[in-house]
């Protein structure tokens, strides 16, 4: 499994080599799980630029993004507090259609077997929060 996103952290090179190692990793016939949360048909149809903050037992925790379409990454400036204590910092993640994250996997030797809209097994569509991948191994 690779959940919560972390493909998102990996640039394209990066991506590439991951996905051709984690082939590498598994014996034939195995299956993986990813989980990405920025896939472009799950972010754009809802992006928006506006601050968002969320607070809970004593913690705000703030965040101000936008999106670099040139680059195809998503950029959050954030911010945690909890009274007189600040912690800031800067988050890019990589931004990519499904169709863009299928073919990647099939050049790193994958069959992508699943796209789905949840961990409920219902197909992906426009939207979406979530993407979620199931690959096999040939």
């Amino acid at each position: 499994c690779c959940l919560g996103n972390s493909l998102g952290y990996l640039s394209y090179e990066d991506l590439k080599a991951f996905l051709q190692a984690m082939h590498a990793s598994l014996r034939p016939g195995g299956r993986w799980v990813v989980d990405v949360g920025t896939a472009a048909e799950s972010l754009l149809p809802r992006f928006g630029a506006e601050d968002r903050t969320l607070e809970a037992a004593g913690i705000r925790f703030a965040v101000r993004q936008r999106y670099d379409a040139v680059e195809g990454r998503l950029l959050q400036e954030a911010m945690l507090a909890r009274g007189e204590a600040r912690e800031e910092g800067r988050i890019s993640y990589g931004v990519y259609t499904v169709a863009e994250l299928r073919r990647l996997l099939v050049e790193a030797g994958w069959t992508v077997v699943g796209l789905y809209g949840a961990l409920d097994g219902r197909p992906f569509s426009l939207g979406d929060p979530r993407l979620v991948i199931v690959a096999k191994r040939s």
